[in-house]
This record gives structure tokens, sequence and C-alpha cells, in this order.
């Protein structure tokens, strides 16, 4: 299971941290999988990674803010008129693709520079929003119904944008000071032929049950 290279170490130390975590108040347990705190942008990306790989959809959820949009990429945007997603439809489409039977693995990983959020300058009532450009993203989701071949969905290596807010709402709660995706733009390069993208995998939903 491959994790985000900005933390290359991060496989070996969950080993680790399993056996720490309750003795830390850093982390947050759920189930076999340690999540970190919702505190920064960095770890918010650090726990989509883990919540997609764990086929986590609650750990996902509760990563998004309650107005979340998720942008498609430009091609899929001309291709499918899909131009963005919900907080409830990528919910779903996410739990679709984890809950099928015949998705055998699903490996994410995401690359940024630590640290490096910042305020993309935008007027209220997002002016406390903060921007991580993602230099690269890959996907990879290997499909495989019984009897046949495996089916491999990947995009590689593709630029995204993530976008942050403390609070799930606007204006936040005095109780809520957790940070959320509020904004994610898949900044994939527009193709004449469409590669396979992050929207297009979550458009997928694993394609449970469908013959390809």
């Amino acid at each position: 299971m491959r994790r985000s290279r900005s933390n290359s170490a991060i496989g070996i130390a969950l080993v680790l941290i399993g056996f720490l975590a309750a003795c830390s108040d850093d982390d947050t347990d759920t189930g076999s999988t340690t999540y970190l705190p919702q505190t920064s942008e960095d770890n918010v990306l650090e726990n989509v990674i883990r919540s997609w790989e764990e086929r986590d959809v609650a750990a996902y959820a509760k990563l998004l803010a309650a107005d979340y949009q998720f942008y498609s990429d430009p091609t899929t945007r001309t291709q499918l008129g899909i131009e963005f997603w919900t907080r409830t439809t990528d919910s779903l489409s996410a739990e679709a693709i984890f809950n099928c039977p015949a998705v055998k693995s699903i490996e994410v990983d995401i690359d940024w520079v630590r640290g490096s959020a910042r305020d993309p300058g935008f007027l209220d009532p997002r002016r406390e929003w903060t921007r991580i450009d993602i230099t690269s993203l890959s996907v990879e989701v290997v499909i495989q119904e019984p009897g046949e071949a495996p089916v491999t969905y990947r995009c590689d290596r593709h630029p995204q944008a993530a976008l942050f807010r403390r609070g799930s709402r606007f204006p936040a709660a005095q109780t809520d000071d957790l940070v959320y995706l509020v904004e994610w733009r898949d900044e994939a390069p527009e193709a004449e032929m469409p590669p396979m993208t992050w929207t297009r995998i979550k458009a997928s939903k694993g394609e449970c049950g469908s013959k390809r």
C-alpha cells in the first residue's frame, strides 16, 4: 500500500502508531486505521489518502465541509457536462467504489509541499479559505469481476488544487475549529482523447456489477 511521498515513512510508522495510539492524544484511532487530527491542511490531505486506501467512507466524509464542491477536470466537464459535485454526491460516489466487491485494491499517492497552505486572496465569504497546490495526484483502482481479467483504472501525476476552511459551515460555529476541505479542483490537463482522471475514477463508482 502506497502513501504520500511527502511522508515516505508513514507506511512503516503506522505499525508503531497502532501500538502507541492509546498513549497519545495526537491521533484518532478509527478501527484499524489511525487518522491524524483534523487541525491542519496537511493532516486533512494525509487523511484523504488513508480513508481512500482503507475504504472508510465515514472518515472521508468527515473531512468535507457541508458546502464542499468537487470540480471536474476540464475535459470531463466539457464532454460529460459534469461541472461539480456536492458533498453528498462525492461521498456517495466514494462509498459505491469502497463497497464494490469487484474493487480489489485502491492506491492513492498525493505529492504536495508540507506547510505550503496559502491565502488565495479571496474576498468574503471566502476570505478565510486557504489553498494547497497539489503537484501530483496518482490514483489506481483495480477491478476484477469473477472469471474476468483485472482492469486497472489509473490517473497518473495530475495536478490538483485543494481549498480549506476552518468550520464545516460558514460562519463557523464557535465549537467547530476543525479544518475541512471546502473545494477540490481536478486540474488534469485537457486532452482530445480524455485520459483517466480523478473525476472519471469517481464517476465510474467502481462500475460495480457492470460489463465493460
